[in-house]
């Protein structure tokens, strides 16, 4: 009826109708208003039936639901390869977090089961790390109380430790952080790997024990004369025979430190002066690398100048299976190099950074017939120069800090011509990577790969624009946009100690 109203024209409109149209048009509505109530009266009776079914629907559905997940195919993992399933989720690089939302204890907030199976896995209560510094007492205050529990978790497992402690408190002022430590001193007998951020004197309970299954251990010890930070003068180190991994940044000398030296594969060592400890100079330096035979990765940092001409070693120093070396100092890293052998050198780094302290290579190392070169900003072209002849043809270079000279040398340098990858990190901007580029091609010398991370995705379109005929002849640009970005000297007890240097 309403589809041929004859008001059609002014449906939608401002049209105002007389009375007569006014009378017509409740008329024409009469029948319309009847079958538009039916339509109502039936959705209600329709609403009020779906919602009787819903009601009846619900306890049948959380009953079927309930026998379902009786057949849910994680119910049939064995509790061994449950546990086996947990371990795999511990952090690859380091020691698991003391933290509800990590792995293992994130494993006891799941179910009833999951948290026996957490709780009865020794493997995953294995590896600690712990901050315990007072400027995380926000953080920590719980976690003292989960430390000891946790070992004991471990059963007979070896342990691998790392914590952190505030360098700037002593440990008489935090009973609980002491009893803490005290706890991991009751079970060094078990301990295989122990790193730990804090003075010398507040883990002595740790170091003073027994450590027979110690195999690798990093100290980063912030300088200090107290008699606790210099007690026994690292001699409790003989307490430790199967060392093998070995990262120190203490006050101390270098081969007075009683270590199997013969034994050691892998070497982080900076000593300082201080008190009678003489630190460590460049004669001292080659006669640590002259006792360490078995080298594979090493990191030295000379923190003494030398008083007199250094001592040449009485023969070449031969490290036949080193592969990465990290050094710094005061001296020519030309001179430091001429008297060792190193036929699997496969990495080099020149330059320092705290960060070495605990990564021997912060991006990576060569392999095959690779050979990777990583320089700081306090190498000079002519020291990097002198170096280019004594060590193999250099594939790869990373950068990790902005230096003209460096830049200059690299991009002319004869002697780079092998060079096919260059990672900037961050460290450089887009008209220093385009005039590096141009100037290496200029000199006959091309390119397979540029890595960079540049501060803005205009930046990289106008950069590999600039650089568009290069790649088309095989340039290769891998470039991020992350916004310029510091490395953090200090690292955050929450993210673990990480044990790619061990």
């Amino acid at each position: 009826m309403l589809d041929h109203s004859p008001f059609a024209a002014h449906l939608g409109t401002n049209y105002a109708p007389n009375e007569a149209e006014r009378d017509q048009i409740r008329a024409l509505l009469v029948d319309p208003d009847r079958e538009l109530g039916q339509i109502d009266a039936a959705i209600g009776r329709l609403r009020e039936q779906i919602a009787e079914l819903e009601t009846a629907r619900a306890p049948l559905a959380a009953k079927v639901d309930a026998h379902r997940e009786l057949l849910s195919p994680v119910r049939q993992i064995p509790d061994e390869v449950l546990g086996d399933i947990f371990i795999a989720c511990l952090p690859p690089t380091h020691n698991a977090l003391v933290h509800p939302k990590e792995a293992p204890l994130m494993f006891r907030l799941i179910c009833h089961r999951w948290r026996a199976v957490a709780l009865s896995t020794p493997g995953l209560w294995s590896s600690m790390n712990l901050p315990i510094c007072i400027n995380y007492k926000s953080y920590d205050a719980p976690l003292l109380s989960v430390a000891e529990p946790w070992l004991k978790r471990a059963g007979e497992l070896p342990l691998s430790i790392s914590l952190t402690t505030s360098p700037f408190d002593s440990m008489t002022s935090e009973p609980e952080q002491f009893q803490v430590i005290q706890s991991i001193g009751d079970q060094a007998r078990r301990i295989v790997s122990f790193l730990a951020r804090a003075h010398v004197g507040q883990i002595r309970s740790i170091l003073t024990a027994e450590l027979p299954r110690l195999q690798e251990l990093a100290l980063l010890c912030p300088s200090s004369d107290s008699p606790e930070d210099r007690f026994d003068r690292f001699q409790w180190l003989a307490r430790a025979p199967k060392l093998t991994r070995v990262s120190l940044y203490i006050t101390s000398d270098g081969l007075s430190l009683p270590l199997n030296w013969g034994a050691l594969t892998v070497l982080n060592l900076t000593c300082f002066p201080g008190g009678p400890a003489r630190g460590l100079d460049l004669t001292s330096a080659w006669a640590v690398l002259q006792s360490c035979p078995r080298l594979v990765r090493c990191n030295l940092r000379t923190t003494q100048t030398e008083s007199a001409q250094p001592v040449l070693p009485d023969s070449p120093v031969v490290l036949s299976q080193l592969r990465n070396l990290s050094i710094a100092g005061d001296f020519q890293p030309a001179d430091f190099i001429r008297p060792l052998i190193m036929p699997q050198l496969h990495m080099l780094g020149l330059g320092w950074n705290l960060h070495d302290w605990y990564k021997t290579a912060v991006r990576g190392t060569g392999s095959g017939g690779e050979f990777v070169l990583h320089l700081r900003d306090d190498l000079d072209a002519a020291q990097l120069t002198r170096v280019l002849p004594l060590i193999p043809p250099v594939t790869r270079i990373e950068m990790f800090a902005y230096n003209s000279d460096q830049l200059e040398a690299i991009s002319t340098s004869s002697m780079l011509q092998a060079l096919s990858s260059v990672d900037f990190g961050d460290r450089v901007n887009a008209e220093q990577i385009e005039t590096f580029t141009v100037q290496r091609y200029a000199a006959g010398h091309p390119l397979k790969t540029i890595k960079a991370i540049l501060n803005s995705e205009n930046t990289i379109t106008t950069l590999r624009a600039q650089l568009q005929e290069l790649i088309e002849t095989g340039l290769e640009l891998q470039l991020t946009c992350e916004g310029r970005r510091y490395r953090r000297i200090a690292y955050d007890p929450k993210d673990g100690i990480s044990l790619a240097s061990l």
